[in-house]
């Protein structure tokens, strides 16, 4: 279910599905969070996925300033202790 979470600043839409141990899945640069569906599909039996849209991409809007690492970072950590308040897996590709 599409969702909205106030993330180091960021209103971040993400989808969270199923149950078990976390994972997060980062898209890459230009990719949204359906680009990340199949393997969201594969998982969703025996995991909770999680998977955020970055500022400026797909249903998150952008925000003022710059796009740095270190600001996608502290957003998807804030992301993290906000939803799941736990450690979590990560599953990543390009910026991801």
């Amino acid at each position: 279910m599409p969702q909205l979470d106030d993330a180091a600043g960021v209103k971040a839409h993400y989808l969270d599905e199923g149950t078990g141990p976390s994972v997060v899945v980062l898209h890459g640069g230009l990719e949204t969070a359906d680009d990340w569906a199949f393997l969201a599909e594969a998982l969703v039996g025996e995991r909770r996925v999680l998977r955020p849209e970055r500022r400026g991409h797909g249903r998150t809007p952008d925000v003022e300033g710059p796009h740095t690492y270190e600001a996608m970072a502290e957003e998807t950590a804030a992301l993290i202790d906000q939803v799941v308040g736990e450690p979590v897996d990560l599953v990543g590709f390009s910026d991801g």
